[in-house]
Order: structure tokens, then sequence, then C-alpha cells
């Protein structure tokens, strides 16, 4: 099989930031875009990052020979109730949703025995700060020099996940395996954690009787903490797809309060005063790792051979970019 065409489903910053990469480092390639909202996908193609737009969904998924998906949790399983018969058999299907568990679930009720790949490319260093999800905020460097999460299921063809490594280069990450279920556990930490925090800091502040000035000196520190409410829409969903998991990071935060809460209590400055220094180094220490992106764990073997989806991309893939 030739790949000659790439479709995109959903246009916020991660699928135009996907289409941006695979623009920028292959040739040959169409790129069909699509999105539930008409000004998403001509903000896409303006930027350059799709070729094509399709505003028929099921059209865009039959003209792919490797489809993307970066459908939000609560967008996710009516996509693939929609769009599951209409794979074409060859497709390859990378899906770039939040979380792996519920998602896989519905693509094998909705698409069992096609070519899934659960993936996640994570946003580069450069660009972690940012927390939009605009798809003008969109770049080709997004996740260059990054990692590249791979959740293949134990049944899935080693020729799919072969093509999902190529695109994760493609993207200028490096590949990463990592179980689902701990994937899943992780991402409820770092993805739901602060969205409850966000939620329950916001309305602890607005059910103060001064919240009336208080939102007259709030400024950007307010702002960046409460930024995380900007999707509600997910919220819900991602918490209770795994509810153990909330809790327990719920509880481990409370817990976190709780000791400073304590110090503060007995005015013990020094310690909490040592403790945001210690948590700066480490943060500092964290965005450097990310940085250089020398990470040994987990991280695919070198393979010398030119695997499948090499073989398929490789005769558009820059050289001078590897």
């Amino acid at each position: 099989m030739k790949v000659e065409t790439v479709t995109i489903i959903g246009l916020q910053k991660i699928g135009t930031s996907a289409g941006l990469a695979i623009k920028q480092k292959a040739s040959g390639l169409t790129i069909i875009g699509h999105d539930r909202t008409r000004e998403v996908m001509q903000k896409a193609k303006t930027m350059g990052a799709v070729d094509q737009i399709e505003n028929n969904l099921i059209s865009a998924v039959r003209k792919a020979d490797i489809l993307i998906l970066t459908e939000t949790l609560p967008l996710a399983t009516d996509t693939w109730r929609a769009i599951g018969l209409d794979i074409p058999e060859h497709t390859v299907v990378l899906d770039f949703g939040p979380l792996k568990k519920p998602i896989q679930k519905a693509a094998d009720k909705y698409a069992k025995g096609k070519h899934y790949v659960g993936v996640m490319p994570i946003i580069s260093a450069d660009h972690v700060s940012n927390g939009s999800d605009l798809t003008a905020d969109a770049a080709a460097d997004l996740f260059q020099d990054s990692t590249f999460c791979l959740m293949p299921s134990p049944t899935v063809d080693s020729d799919a996940v072969d093509t999902a490594q190529t695109i994760g280069k493609l993207l200028g990450a490096t590949p990463f395996y990592i179980d689902v279920e701990e994937y899943d556990i992780y991402i409820q930490a770092v993805e739901t954690l602060p969205a409850l925090i966000s939620a329950a800091y916001f309305r602890a502040l607005t059910n103060q009787s001064g919240w009336r000035d208080i939102k007259r000196v709030a400024g950007a520190p307010f702002a960046a903490v409460t930024e995380q409410l900007t999707r509600e829409a997910e919220i819900s969903h991602l918490t209770f797809s795994n509810k153990q998991a909330s809790l327990h990071w719920i509880d481990t935060m409370i817990g976190g309060l709780e000791e400073m809460k304590q110090w503060i209590a007995n005015g013990d400055k020094e310690t909490l005063g040592a403790l945001a220094t210690e948590l700066n180094i480490q943060r500092d220490e964290w965005l450097h790792e990310r940085k250089q992106n020398n990470w040994t764990e987990g991280a695919a073997p070198e393979v010398k051979r030119r695997g499948l989806g090499e073989q398929l991309l490789g005769g558009w893939i820059n050289r001078s970019n590897d």
C-alpha cells in the first residue's frame, strides 16, 4: 500500500500542529482536514496545515490512508460510532485523544479489527507554558524534541505500529511505549487534577462575600491557575473515566495542602520557604529534562532496518530534518 492521504479529524491546536509538522517534513502527501466548526477548518487551511478541508466526516474518513483523530473525550465515542464502518480496511487509525482506555473500548466496539493505535504526542518544553487549545496557537514544532507515547493493543499488527512510529518521527518526537492503563492513571494526575484544582479554586473565591472586589484585583496568577476551566466540556468525562485514580490524586493533593496548612498555622516560615525553593529547583530540572529529551526508560530500541511505515512514507521524508 502506498500512503497518499492523511486525514486529520479535529483541527484545534493539536490536530493543526500535526498537519503543519507533517507538511514540513514530508512531501507528496495530501492532508485532508475535518472539524465540526467550519471557521476552524478554514483557519487550519489558511495556516497551511491541510491541503483540503472536507465538511463531511464520513467522506474525509473514507479517503484516508492514515487517519488521525484528535477529538476531545466527550466527542470520541460519538465519532467512533459514526465512522467505524466507513474506515477503509487498509487505513491506520492513530488516536490522539486525552485518555486511552475509554477510546480503545469505543474503537473495539465500533471498529473492531481495524488498524487502531493509541498514541499521544507530548507538547515540547518550548511550548508547554501555553495552555491554549486554539488553532491559531498551532505550530509545526509543537512536539519537536518531545515524547510520542505509543499504546498499541496486543492485537494490532506490527505494520500499523511501525506506521505510528513514523508519524511520531515526522512530528519530531521520540517514541515511548507505555501501558495504556498506566498512561491513563498518570494523565489523571497531570491533566484531570489541574482541571479540578482550577474549578475548586475558582469556586472557593467566587463564593466569598468579597468576590466583587477580589475579581477587580485578580491578575495573571489567578488567570493562569483557572485557565483549565476552558476545558469545561471535558472535566467531568476525564474525572469519571477512572474515578479511583481521580480520588487518589485528589487525596494526594489534599494531603500536601494539609501539611502546608499546618506549617502556616505553626508559623513555620523557614520550612515553607525551603520547600518552595526546592520545588522550584525540581521544576527547573523537569523542564530541562523535557527540553533535553534524553530519556532511557521505555524508549523503543534502535532498529537499523527501515520499517514498513518508513518505507511507505520514506520517499517523502525530508532527510535533512532527521
